[in-house]
Order: structure tokens, then sequence, then C-alpha cells
């Protein structure tokens, strides 16, 4: 009976890999990802004092931990977007948010267009989540050469949060 209720607690993906439960705070901080699914972490970071969540504000699914079959996880990196709902986590979303805070910001300091500075924020989206295409990328990086050494910044800041995404997606297990 207890293998049971335990078996039927854990998250599984497609691939029949059965998965813990990660407990992540709105900045970012990882608190565990080898938390069994009835286990009750910090309700705030120890780190921030930013709220932690176990499980997508959006769907409700748990948010996906290391493999049951690990031992530990050492080099676990929280998702950036929910498996189930595809949702952005509130950690990317803060980045994100970051992100197009500082484009309108660098914006207004070099004179740029709104209507371009919203075209960038736009193709951030798409960059961050892997899913721009060559012409948005193209365009993105020709509108940041116009925020001169702002721009490289913000399009590392970008490529970054994307190179969390793609790391995640391409996990063996």
């Amino acid at each position: 009976m207890l293998r049971k209720a335990i078996a039927a607690s854990r998250p599984s993906s497609e691939t029949g890999v059965s998965y813990r439960t990660a407990a992540v705070c709105e900045d970012g901080h990882c608190l565990g990802a080898m938390f069994r699914a009835d286990s009750r972490p910090d309700k705030f970071c120890k780190h921030c004092g930013k709220r932690v969540f176990t499980r997508c504000p959006h769907c409700n699914a748990q948010i996906r931990g290391a493999p049951y079959s690990a031992v530990s996880a050492p080099g676990y990196h929280p998702p950036n977007y929910c498996p189930e709902c595809g949702q952005p986590f509130p950690w990317t979303s803060h980045e994100l948010e970051r992100a197009k805070k500082a484009i309108d910001q660098h914006a207004a300091e070099h004179g740029i267009p709104e209507d371009e500075a919203a075209t960038l924020k736009s193709f951030a989206d798409d960059i961050v989540s892997g899913a721009a295409s060559e012409v948005q990328i193209s365009g993105a990086r020709a509108l940041l050469k116009k925020f001169g050494p702002a721009g490289a910044v913000i399009w590392n800041g970008l490529t970054d949060i994307a190179a969390k995404t793609m790391a995640a997606m391409m996990k063996p297990y």
C-alpha cells in the first residue's frame, strides 16, 4: 500500500522517468532537488526571504527535481519553464522583467524609439525560451547595437537565461 502511494506521488515524464520535487524561490535559489512529493520544505528562502515554490503557480504541477534514480543532485539547475503548461516559472519571469526594464532604461538613455524597444522586448521572450527564429535573433542583435556597450550586457543576460533553458531541456534523464 505504501509503495502504491509513493509511486502515485511521483511525477513522471513521457519517457517514463520519475522525478523528485524541487524547492525553488522566486529568485531561483534552489533549496533542494530531492524532496518527496509530500515533503514540506521551508516556505521562504533562507538566502533572500522570497517565497519558495514546489509547484508551478500556473498549473500546480510539481517542479521537476532530480530523478528518483539519482543518489544526489549536485549539478541540478531549476527549469525555467514548466514542462506541463509551458509557462515561465517565477524566477524566469523575474529575469525577463529585469531585462525588459534594462531595455526600456537604455532605450530612453540612447534615444531609441519606443517601437524599436517594444520589438526588442517581444523578441526577448522567444530568445529566452529558445523559440526565436534567425530573423528575430538578427533583429535583436541589430537593435542592441544601438544601445552601445549596454546592448552586449542585455544580450548576455538574455542568452544566459536561454542557455539554462536549453541545458535543462537536453538533460539525459
